[in-house]
């Protein structure tokens, strides 16, 4: 079976999940960099059909998001 390109497919806004903006809530905007950094890195990865390298990348951004999870 042969690999072909990653095809992104958009997820409609509806189905993603709700923020609670309360003011106790502050997300680090360096973390928020490294973050989207990572998940940079992992759509690059995806885009050449680097799997490992795309799921390493989305697990080090949820590493960093982590801490602020609510509920």
């Amino acid at each position: 079976m042969s690999m072909g390109a990653a095809t992104f497919i958009p997820v409609p806004a509806a189905s993603l999940p709700v923020v609670n903006n309360s003011e106790d809530f502050v997300l680090d905007p360096g973390d928020a960099k490294l973050a989207q950094k990572h998940a940079r890195w992992a759509i690059s990865a995806l885009e050449y059909d680097d799997v490992n390298t795309a799921i390493e990348n989305l697990q080090k951004a949820i590493q960093v998001l982590r801490p602020y999870k609510q509920g």
